[in-house]
């Protein structure tokens, strides 16, 4: 109730404001769609209790038809029991009187059955009444949710037709419910009469059988005592199992009572699901009326959009009436403004003169004072030029200075290393020549070896000849000697000659390296130097177009104040600015034949 009457007022706060019928409309079918799916869903919960409730009466419908199986077991068992008690009811006259009680109850169980049937089906026809009322219910829903928004039919359709199926499918099981409990009642009802027919059937039976009981005891009375005992006994065993399935018929007498509790409860779940149907009709109800409200409004609405847009076609009338006569002031307007330029016109052509006379007045103003600007600029370049010419010639001197002092010391390290090698190349020559000499020692000692051996085969063996061979022998191991020592003395000096050799070269490298990154230097420095003398150049032409458009400037002046007749103190004020740019002009000829010179 409390979300059917809000869209409401929303949709009064907003007619009063004026808004458009469209976004009303939005919100409404908005709300409805809410409702409807809020109605839905309560549906949904109505159905799935009520399919909960269907299963549970399955479950204890089950049960019952499980029940009235065993009780129809059961009754067959009594039956042939019967029959067997009916051959030995002519014994005793206690069997009959048993046997009828036995009927007697089973009559009455029978017919409490029956009456609790009776009800299970009507409470089943009731349920199956009320859910086919909820079904009818649903659908007239569906009619009327399909009247009012054509969007949220298709998910209300899709949800109502899901609805529909499972409705259809507890239908089809409650017919098949009934049509099962139908079966059941016929059973019962063919078993009461079988019942009925049997104890017919007993009753007329039993005189014959007492007249036959009677006989037998006057022929013989011993086998009578027997046989009655004997029957004695099989009826007590009778007994114990009519107990036994009247304890049996007390269990299914209390299931049958908790199967009405059952749906005595399921009977007030469909109460409250028709409290719940009722209040979605009443819910219904509230929206049809807010639905009409709702159409009233928006008439009322679209009464007032008429209202204002003929009230729109009035203003737009007089606005064209309007714009006409502000078209006649504009034309009028424009009228006034070509005379008053006329007259502007007129002004201007006495005023030109002198306004062109001021104005070229201010452009050579301007013009003096954006060559003073370029003045102090080429001042500060100027500057710049012999700083940097000076940071050259330092530069330049450096380099000297460094390239002198590294020439100095190659020339020292150079002359030392010839020395050294000189000495070196000395030593080696005297060694060379000791080694030459030695080695033609060596030669002659080697000569005189095959002398002697020649002679030695030729000749036989002098009586020095060992004496004379050893001291050759000893003679040649110290010249080897000899030999050795010097020839390690020359590798050693070799050896030393190499590293100094190696030292000097690596010096000699490094100071290559070093006469590399100055000549490079040099050259960029030398690159520089050209650039500034470029740039020199440039600013001289600068200067000279500068001094051009001064001389032009200085002319254009005097033209004017001649044309203008100025007064002489203005005259005055030019020749001093002309005597200060003549002379800014000459500290700038000063200061750029200095820097030629430099």
């Amino acid at each position: 109730m409390e979300q059917s009457s809000q869209p409401a007022r929303k949709f009064k706060h907003y007619g009063n404001r004026g808004m458009r019928p469209a976004m009303q409309g939005e919100t409404v079918g908005e709300n409805s769609d809410a409702q409807k799916d809020k109605t839905i869903r309560e549906l949904r919960k109505q159905l799935e209790e009520k399919q909960m409730d269907l299963d549970s009466l399955l479950q204890d419908f089950d049960e019952t038809r499980h029940t009235v199986y065993q009780l129809n077991e059961k009754v067959k068992e009594y039956k042939s029991r019967a029959e067997q008690w009916a051959q030995l009811a002519s014994s005793r006259a206690s069997g009959d009187r048993g046997d009828a009680t036995a009927t007697g109850r089973l009559e009455k169980l029978l017919a409490e059955k029956q009456v609790e049937l009776d009800s299970v089906l009507e409470d089943f026809d009731e349920t199956r009444h009320k859910v086919y009322e909820l079904n009818e219910k649903i659908k007239d829903y569906e009619r009327r949710s399909d009247r009012r928004d054509n969007v949220a039919n298709v998910r209300a359709d899709g949800d109502v037709s899901k609805l529909q199926t499972q409705l259809t499918k507890n239908q089809e099981e409650l017919d098949r419910l009934t049509e099962d409990l139908d079966e059941i009642r016929h059973k019962v009802y063919e078993l009461n009469e079988k019942v009925k027919d049997y104890e017919n059937r007993g009753l007329h039976a039993s005189p014959g059988q007492t007249g036959v009981k009677n006989g037998g005891a006057e022929a013989n009375s011993m086998q009578q005592a027997d046989e009655a005992a004997k029957l004695q006994k099989q009826l007590e065993q009778k007994q114990s199992e009519l107990d036994s399935v009247l304890e049996d018929f007390d269990e299914t007498r209390h299931k049958v009572y908790e199967l009405n509790e059952k749906i005595k409860t399921l009977e007030s779940g469909s109460a409250q699901g028709n409290s719940q149907t009722e209040k979605l009709q009443q819910e219904i109800r509230e929206l049809k009326s807010q639905a009409e409200i709702d159409k009233n409004l928006a008439n009322q609405l679209h009464m007032e959009i008429e209202s204002a847009c003929n009230e729109k076609s009035f203003k737009a009338k007089k606005l064209q009436a309007a714009e006409t006569e502000v078209a006649k002031l504009k034309e009028e307007l424009h009228r006034m403004k070509e005379l008053e330029d006329e007259l502007r016109k007129q002004c201007r052509e006495s005023d030109e003169t002198v306004r062109q006379v001021l104005a070229k007045s201010d452009e050579s103003e301007k013009e003096l004072r954006r060559l003073r600007q370029d003045c102090e600029a080429q001042r500060e370049a100027l500057e710049q030029h012999r700083n940097l010419i000076e940071q050259k010639a330092n530069l330049e001197s450096q380099l000297r200075e460094t390239i002198d002092e590294l020439n100095k010391r190659n020339e020292s390290h150079a002359e030392e290393s010839e020395k050294k090698l000189e000495e070196k190349q000395s030593e080696l020559d005297s060694v060379l020549e000791d080694f030459d000499e030695t080695r033609h020692k060596v030669y002659e000692l080697n000569e005189k070896i095959k002398n002697c051996e020649t002679r030695l085969r030729l000749h036989a063996p002098a009586p020095d000849y060992e004496s004379d061979l050893q001291q050759y022998s000893e003679d040649i191991e110290a010249v080897n000697d000899g030999l050795l020592k010097q020839l390690q003395e020359c590798n050693r000096q070799r050896d030393s000659v190499i590293e100094v050799a190696e030292e000097l070269r690596n010096r000699l490298l490094a100071e290559s390296r070093q006469l590399t990154e100055l000549r490079q230097e040099h050259s960029e420095l030398q690159a520089d130097h050209a650039t500034l003398r470029l740039a020199q150049a440039r600013d001289r032409g600068h200067c000279a177009s500068l001094q051009r458009q001064l001389d032009e400037a200085q002319r254009s002046l005097r033209r004017a104040m001649q044309s203008a007749e100025l007064p002489q103190t203005e005259f005055t004020d030019q020749a001093e600015s002309k005597d200060e740019t003549s002379s800014e002009c000459d500290l700038f000829a000063k200061h750029r034949a200095r820097g030629r010179q430099e």
